[in-house]
Formats: C-alpha cells, sequence, structure tokens
C-alpha cells in the first residue's frame, strides 16, 4: 500500500499534488508493481465522486474507491473515473 500525506494540512480537504503522484506512479512501474484503485475517505458526505476527485484522478484505468464515514456502518463504492464522468463498478 502506498500511502499520500494531505500537502494542504487541512482536516476539511486532501490534497496531493499532480507531481507526486507522478513520481509515486514511476515508482510503482519501476517496482513492476500495478496500481488497480486509489482509496479516499469522505467524513460527512456520500461515497460519490465530486468534482474535485473527477478533476484530479490520474488514470482512467486506475478504479477510484472511496469510503464514507456519513452512516453507520461506514459504506464504500467503488468508481471508474472517465473525465468528466464516472459509472459505478460492481464486483
Amino acid at each position: 500500500m502506498w500511502v499520500f500525506e494531505n500537502e494542504l494540512k487541512s482536516d476539511r480537504c486532501f490534497f496531493v499534488s499532480k507531481t507526486v503522484v507522478a513520481k509515486t506512479l514511476a515508482q510503482i512501474a519501476e517496482r513492476k508493481e500495478n496500481v488497480i484503485a486509489i482509496y479516499h475517505s469522505h467524513l460527512t458526505t456520500a461515497p460519490i465522486p465530486s468534482s474535485y476527485d473527477i478533476i484530479n484522478h490520474p488514470d482512467s484505468d486506475i478504479k477510484m474507491l472511496i469510503v464514507s464515514f456519513k452512516s453507520e456502518p461506514p459504506e464504500a463504492k467503488c468508481y471508474h473515473i472517465l473525465h468528466p464522468a464516472y459509472y459505478e463498478c460492481f464486483f
């Protein structure tokens, strides 16, 4: 698992620069690993990609997993992001 640090140091918004994401993806490729999904949480909203999530998603071949803590128990959903649209993945 690869962990990103919130560059904004905010409890309301999480941000990782495209440079850091690109560098990490290059390191993953060097190790001959595959990225299946990138996950993050929504503390107070549903597990649906925001416009911010969609704009900043790095690659349409990588799924987006969102865990929402809005309700108990937490809810998780997976998406295929095709800028500017998204489609829920069902397994």
